[in-house]
């Protein structure tokens, strides 16, 4: 798939450019952030992987996140990390296209990195190389090393098993979803899973991956968390369904007729009524692509719409997304609410609380939709705002074009404008 140049731009108000939006101390056990927005690779890798590691009161991590924003060369940044942290620690590198944050910080342009030092966990990792040619051929080098640890990780006590995935260039979600869930299966159904996909186009310029000395495009990574107790993995989107629609004419990810109509004049329509001039929807109808989306119903879930962004209109009036949608399936669109979309964030940080129990969190992996900022402009910092207050752990965040989740086996979920988070215990 070509980039999509319909795509809004991604743009930051004045007031996030390495914004503090906390002044309180945060207490590190298990889990450290460092930042730098120094513009030399190498020397902002130096400075956060120093700043993580001083946290942890010089400790060894067991396993180090490095996140980098766009303009920055990855592989300079990961050697400086590994000069600070240990050049024998086991990382993975991540270059963005999106925003960065941690506990207190947003991070438009810079180096994050989360230092991890648990005794509750084990680590394991591996990447898959080529998916744009062969997915479940990455897939599978990406997941085996990982997998076949799992019996050995059990006997010593590591009963449970979560897999974190990012990719750094696009593929079919819901294809990606299903070849996971099959590989995975084969040793065991109850094994969750969660991760992200950084970019719209399917071998990536912009995005990229560092694992084991090697630097990869178009590679998807696989990190096994192996922990005593089940984990605590939080998610939803918060979109309102509105209208419901058929998709009487598909084709892929392309809706050609609503009810039997071209989709863009249906939709255009809608956006009317919502009042819209139409004179504004043809001059420029990307704009309304972010607050007005398209949610699929779920059979096994059928009040929760996996969500649909559109990514163009075609010339001949069809709407093209960055997901398939069955042929003769309800489409629902969809409207992004602030005070919804926070509430959301709320409950589902709230209940995923409840999964931790009386256990200590030292930190979070939060892994957050970019269309959700094209959806609420500047209110988005407000919503990361209640991930840090709300967690109140050190964070290692970023924004992803497209999430993935199996929470439980009979749940598999692609969406375009979701969060999905995992708190770490002690």
């Amino acid at each position: 798939m070509r980039r999509e140049p319909a795509v809004p731009k991604v743009g930051f108000g004045r007031e996030t450019k390495g914004e503090q939006v906390t002044e309180r101390p945060i207490y590190v056990s298990g889990m450290a952030t460092g930042v730098s927005d120094d513009p030399s690779p190498w020397k902002a890798g130096v400075q956060a992987g120093k700043a993580a590691v001083e946290k942890l009161a010089k400790a060894k991590p067991d396993f180090v996140f490095t996140i980098t924003s766009s303009g920055y060369d990855l592989e300079p940044v990961v050697k400086g990390v590994l000069q600070s942290v240990g050049k024998d620690v086991p990382y993975v590198g991540i270059k963005t296209l999106g925003i960065i944050f941690c506990e207190n910080q947003f991070l438009p342009k810079g180096v994050l990195v989360a230092a991890v030092k648990s005794d509750a966990y084990k680590f394991a990792f591996s990447i898959g190389t080529n998916a744009h040619q062969n997915l479940h051929s990455a897939l599978e080098k990406a997941c085996l090393p990982v997998l076949d640890q799992h019996r050995a990780r059990k006997a010593e006590g590591f009963e449970y098993l979560n897999l974190f995935f990012v990719m750094d260039s696009y593929t079919n979600g819901d294809v990606l979803v299903s070849e996971l869930s099959r590989e995975v299966d084969k040793y065991d159904p109850n094994i969750s899973f969660y991760g992200g996909i950084l970019d719209y186009a399917e071998l990536s310029k912009e995005c990229q991956l560092h694992v084991d000395n090697q630097a990869v495009n178009g590679g998807i990574f696989c990190m096994g968390i192996y922990s005593q107790n089940p984990p605590a993995i939080g998610y939803g989107h918060g979109l309102h369904p509105l209208v419901p629609k058929r998709a009487t004419k598909v084709g892929g990810n392309i809706i050609y007729h609503l009810d039997d109509r071209p989709a863009f004049e249906v939709w255009k329509e809608f956006l009317v009524k919502k009042g819209i001039s139409e004179a504004e929807i043809i001059k420029d109808p990307t704009q309304f692509l972010g607050r007005y989306q398209f949610g699929v119903p779920d059979p096994n879930f059928p009040k929760y719409p996996k969500v649909r962004i559109a990514v163009g209109i075609t010339r001949e009036g069809g709407i093209k997304l960055a997901g398939d949608v069955p042929e003769n399936s309800t489409v629902w669109l969809m409207e992004a609410r602030k005070d919804q979309m926070e509430e959301a964030v709320s409950q589902s940080i709230n209940e995923t609380f409840n999964l931790v129990d009386q256990r200590k969190p030292i930190g979070a992996i939060v892994v957050e939709s970019i269309h959700r900022y094209l959806s609420l402009g500047n209110d988005f910092f407000s919503e990361v705002n209640m991930f840090q207050r709300k967690l109140a752990v050190p964070i290692v965040g970023f924004t992803t074009f497209a999430e993935f989740l199996r929470p439980r086996p009979e749940y598999k979920w692609f969406h375009n404008s979701s969060f999905e988070f995992q708190i770490l215990v002690q």
